[in-house]
């Protein structure tokens, strides 16, 4: 069992986006020897759904900022 109670954690980070200077993100972890682009494919997957089943608060959605299927960046 767990307790809940009203209390206050102090905030350890902040992210920003260009102008943005508070906002909240996430990171999707692959697991070794997943393959890349399926991983994508689920997560865009996943994305799509949250964003369209009115699973997220009205004016809310998850907009993604980086894609590794779409990076140059070299490993």
């Amino acid at each position: 069992m767990a307790k809940v109670k009203v209390g206050f954690t102090p905030r350890l980070g902040i992210a920003g986006q260009d102008e943005v200077t508070d906002i909240i993100f996430g990171i999707v972890m692959m697991q070794k020897l997943e393959r890349t682009m399926d991983v994508v494919t689920r997560v865009r997957a996943a994305v799509e759904r949250i964003n369209s089943d009115g699973s997220l608060p009205r004016g809310v959605k998850i907009v993604p900022f980086y894609d590794a299927a779409t990076s140059s960046a070299s490993r």
